[in-house]
């Protein structure tokens, strides 16, 4: 009986698959363990043709035909970190790659501070929203924006302050007094 897996390596580039399999281990899984560096521990990464390549993109595009869209990820469907077998990939967004995961502070401050810059309103708007008496939709008619955002801004959803350890504390406490 022909493996499935292997249908999907018949698609890949032979010097590629060649190439490849000479830097894999077989685990009793069946998965294909990169034996080289990894990005973060989990990227298998190589230098293909004089290229650094992410191998898990590469066997993607490969077997699929295309590229990968922008924003798109390559990731392993099996639990081996570091698998490289061509069935064992596909390609998914970046928002359902990262569904789940719990990130660092650093990285929500770097979120955070990158949708901040792209904001139609700035810090001081945000700062007056919370600050000034009113309800939210007159706020949201003084500063022509939805209700929801200002009521988002007002809960804390958005524009949070990641420039101190305690500002959660700090923003936690005064939306405990501002619901009382």
């Amino acid at each position: 009986m022909t493996d499935f897996f292997d249908i999907k390596a018949k698609r890949l580039d032979p010097v590629f698959l060649a190439w490849l399999q000479a830097r894999v281990r077989e685990d009793a899984g069946g998965c294909w363990e990169w034996r080289l560096s990894a990005k973060d521990g989990s990227q298998p990464q190589g230098k293909y043709l004089g290229n650094v390549i992410n191998v898990r993109r590469q066997i993607v595009e490969q077997v699929t035909g295309k590229p990968l869209p922008r924003g798109w990820v390559a990731v392993e469907r099996c639990e081996c970190k570091l698998c490289v077998r061509p069935g064992h990939q596909i390609g998914i967004s970046r928002s359902e790659a990262f569904k789940g995961k719990e990130f660092s502070v650093l990285h929500k401050a770097k979120l955070a501070a990158s949708a901040q810059a792209r904001s139609k309103i700035s810090r001081e708007v945000v700062e007056r929203i919370r600050a000034e008496p009113g309800t939210a939709v007159a706020k949201a008619q003084v500063h022509g924006i939805h209700v929801k955002y200002v009521r988002d801004i007002l809960n804390f959803k958005v524009w949070k302050d990641y420039s101190s350890p305690f500002s959660g504390l700090i923003l936690a406490s005064d939306k405990q007094r501002s619901a009382a």
